[in-house]
């Protein structure tokens, strides 16, 4: 019994240690990455939030048909350096939105079936709306 002691109190600083990390660490980033992109219906507005931890967040929509998708994110506030781009199911960049007016960045792009991703990201702490719409 007087080994199990020391490997237990061992095991007791590990877990101690492990817990404080991750809780200095903060939430994790869950849609920072392509390859862990949240789908979005085409038609819905998405609202969510970019700040520290949190620079980018990817979505995708599966489009059914072919026409002209086009995605538009208003951010507030409306002077954040904010970026949208849109990739292929492969992750070759299809377009990137250039600054229209303040606050909105779209773009419209001609589809056919398949899943393209959106990448909404941005340095700074901002809110945002995007919106997909499929003519």
């Amino acid at each position: 019994m007087s080994t199990a002691r020391p490997f237990l109190t061992a095991l007791a600083m590990l877990c101690a240690v492990a817990l404080t990390s991750s809780a200095v660490a903060g939430p994790k980033d869950i849609d920072g990455k392509r390859t862990r992109a949240r789908r979005t219906a085409v038609g819905a507005a998405v609202q969510d939030n970019l700040g520290p931890g949190d620079a980018a967040d990817w979505r995708y929509v599966r489009v059914e048909g072919t026409g002209d998708l086009t995605i538009t994110v208003s951010f507030e506030p409306g002077t954040a350096k904010a970026e949208l781009t849109v990739t292929d199911a492969k992750g070759n960049i299809i377009s990137k939105a250039k600054p229209a007016k303040a606050g909105t960045r779209s773009i419209t792009i001609a589809v056919s079936p398949g899943i393209y991703y959106i990448e909404v990201s941005s340095p700074e702490k901002t809110s945002y709306t995007l919106d997909t719409k499929l003519v």
